[in-house]
């Protein structure tokens, strides 16, 4: 089973080549006579070879080469050419001549152009034309890393590598115009809640539906008329109030009393009420309430 596995994986060239290479230590007679490759044997010798470990760190190292730019070096050349060529060797230590220099250049170059200064990329370019007109056979990655480092340095030096670009002004300058429409528009949103809301007693501009409230949040209009609806002192089985009729109930307020409209005097009909109300309170538009 194994050896199969094995055979739809590997290159037919690959495995012949392995096994007539030393076909005694792979294959081995079986019960009916029949010559069989060991194909777990095949395996630990493919895996002693390969070490996925290594490949695996490989790729990890190749992935942080290729990563490597001045934004994470601290806009930094000699920071970004000590960290990409370490990385580099470290690739070629664990698995030799898998990365060449040809392939480093390339990488090298494209870490050094993502520099925002137009001077550095100048240099970059008769860089690049030298080593491609000389076909490497003078330009080495050792002597673009110096070059590049020599030219950052001198340009430190003179205060112009810190020096803002032309497009660099342009998106600063494109920045605070951003941030600038930011704070108009908060503000402008903030005053427009401010005229919708009315306020928080419910004044000029709120909403005409709401009944005004104090500071504690307590419904103002409930409170004034619950004061004399509730009074202790019963004035008489009826009262009339605001062109309304009233009708003492003794059931209500937990057996305190209190007057009730004259339609709703019946207490066992109002708590009824009261119970079908509450179970379709949530349906009700914002502002309406129900009197107790």
């Amino acid at each position: 089973m194994m050896t199969n596995i094995l055979q739809g994986i590997v290159e037919k060239s690959d495995w012949k080549l392995l096994i007539d290479n030393d076909e005694a230590k792979f294959t081995f007679i079986a019960a009916n006579g029949a010559q069989k490759v060991d194909g777990f044997l095949v395996l630990k010798v493919i895996l002693d070879n390969i070490k996925p470990e290594v490949v695996v760190e490989v790729r990890h190292l190749e992935d942080l080469l290729q990563s490597l730019d001045l934004k994470k070096c601290n806009n930094n050349v000699l920071e970004l050419t000590r960290k990409i060529e370490s990385t580099w060797r470290e690739i070629n230590k664990q698995n030799p001549g898998s990365y060449g220099e040809d392939r480093f250049i390339r990488k090298l170059f494209r870490a050094l152009s993502t520099t925002t200064n137009q001077d550095f990329k100048s240099a970059l370019s008769t860089l690049k034309k030298c080593d491609h007109n000389l076909h490497r056979n003078n330009v080495t990655y050792s002597k673009i890393i110096a070059e590049a480092n020599t030219v950052y340095k001198t340009m430190t030096r003179d205060g112009e590598w810190s020096a803002m670009s032309d497009a660099d002004k342009k998106l600063i300058a494109l920045a605070s115009k951003i941030v600038e429409a930011e704070h108009t528009i908060k503000a402008h949103l903030s005053e427009k809640d401010t005229k919708n809301s009315g306020g928080k007693n419910g004044g000029k501009g709120g909403d005409p539906n709401k009944n005004p409230t104090d500071d504690s949040g307590k419904d103002t209009a409930w409170e004034k008329e619950k004061a004399w609806r509730c009074s202790c002192k019963k004035k008489g089985a009826t009262l009339k109030k605001d062109g309304k009729e009233w009708v003492w109930c003794s059931q209500h307020m937990d057996g305190k009393g209190m007057y009730m409209p004259k339609d709703r005097d019946h207490y066992d009909k109002w708590k009824a009420e009261k119970k079908k109300a509450f179970a379709v309170r949530a349906t009700w538009k914002e502002g309406e309430y129900w009197y107790s």
